[in-house]
């Protein structure tokens, strides 16, 4: 789904949609703009909103005519900045919805720009000539970036400094709790692979692929046999290595560790997926978004066909949806056990769709521009979205079962007390 804007104070109303299984609505929770906050003729960046991990929190950002504002759970104005601008413009939150930080512009008391920053929670922090990269951890409340100053470039890892380079180093990698972090980074003596800002080894190129615990560093070698050039991947220090791709852009690892996926750039106009080693799935023109491994070890990818209209979800190369569009940030959701994955993608022309495990569980006439989508627990689920009405809650029940114990119902009502249902 997609994502827009909203303001203050909570409301429900019932939301049309038609069930094509037993899939059942049974909450809706709408915030709208009443306390004049929100001029609601300001301009929404669509581009510009984010969620927590946990599906409940939402930052975005309105353009004034001479300001930007962010607002943090629909509603709350968290700070005004100025020049809220490239590289990495949107904001990011941690998984509960405690931290939420962007990138902004400083301004003197003359109004004068003072250098970029990272804004925390609405304080602006240390002036810097350029920021990028800002991320946060998957799980967890820490936060990475990377600025260059009068010294030169550092990685900054929970306001910690590493050391300082003449060039970029590589975008911070995180492990997925945040207490890792890693890059790699030149000094005179050619470039070094930092493990939580320490030197750990060197290396010849600035591609960095690490297993999910940080145990082990997928490395890529190139051999010549005669004129013909063989590259090869696998973890450094021993272990199966796999060949038969031309160029790795993109190497994920399953949580387990026991499945390595490559993604492959053999010619202009192509790519495929190989697992182990294998090719999984046909070759496709352009990946849409990124590869994810669900919790259970399944690779999840969107391939985009040439004409850049057309998107097709798969799971270990088996497709699951073909669609125009999948809504939301990094589709398909995933329980927390693995055992199912969900998505919202539309046709033109036609309604959107919930889809559950390549099931359509139920239609959605009017999706907002922006959506996301989260499970409570494996028979529940619940999409969040930002629209001109306002900010939505709709909470899923995908199995039959009693309504009494949804935790998306008692999440919500804990959150915003003041909410009331007109469903109930």
């Amino acid at each position: 789904m997609t994502v827009a804007s909203a303001a203050a104070v909570f409301i429900f109303a019932a939301l049309s949609l038609r069930p094509a299984s037993a899939a059942k609505l049974i909450y809706k929770a709408r915030i709208v703009e009443e306390t004049g906050v929100v001029d609601m003729k300001q301009e929404l960046k669509h581009s510009m909103v984010a969620y927590s991990g946990d599906g409940y929190h939402v930052a975005y950002l309105l353009r004034g005519s001479d300001f930007e504002t962010w607002h943090l759970d629909a509603g709350k104005v968290v700070t005004v900045a100025h020049d809220v601008t490239q590289p990495y413009p949107s904001p990011v939150i941690t998984y509960d919805g405690s931290i939420f930080a962007f990138v902004g512009e400083l301004r003197d008391a003359l109004g004068a720009s003072a250098g970029k920053t990272v804004y925390v929670n609405g304080t602006p922090g240390s002036a810097f000539d350029r920021v990028s990269s800002l991320e946060v951890s998957e799980e967890g409340n820490h936060l990475a970036f990377k600025a260059l100053s009068a010294p030169g470039w550092a990685v900054f890892w929970d306001g910690s400094p590493g050391p300082t380079f003449q060039e970029p180093p590589t975008d911070p990698i995180m492990s997925r709790e945040g207490i890792n972090i890693a890059y790699v980074g030149e000094f005179s003596d050619g470039k070094h692979i930092f493990l939580n800002h320490k030197p750990v080894g060197k290396t010849k190129t600035d591609r960095l692929f690490l297993t999910p615990d940080f145990s082990g560093q997928a490395s890529e070698e190139v051999d010549f046999d005669g004129r013909k050039e063989r590259r090869s991947i696998g973890l450094t220090g021993g272990g199966k290595r796999y060949s038969g791709f031309k160029d790795a852009t993109e190497v994920l690892f399953s949580d387990d560790g026991r499945k390595m996926a490559v993604v492959d750039h053999p010619s202009a106009g192509e790519y495929r997926v190989l697992i182990n080693g294998k090719q999984v799935g046909p070759a496709f023109y352009s990946l849409s978004g990124k590869l994810r491994f669900s919790p259970s070890g399944q690779a999840y990818w969107i391939a985009l066909d040439e004409s850049l209209k057309v998107r097709t979800l798969y799971r270990d190369g088996a497709a699951l949806d073909t669609a125009e569009k999948f809504f939301g940030r990094r589709p398909p959701a995933f329980s927390s056990s693995g055992s199912r994955a969900a998505w919202i993608s539309k046709d033109e022309g036609q309604k959107a769709r919930l889809v559950v495990d390549g099931a359509t569980v139920m239609r959605v006439a009017d999706p907002p521009e922006l959506g996301y989508v989260a499970f409570d627990s494996d028979r529940e689920l619940h999409w969040i979205s930002v629209s001109k009405r306002g900010f939505d809650v709709n909470c899923v029940l995908l199995d039959d079962g009693d309504e009494d114990s949804s935790v998306c119902m008692k999440t919500v009502r804990h959150l915003f007390p003041q909410a009331v249902s007109l469903l109930e």
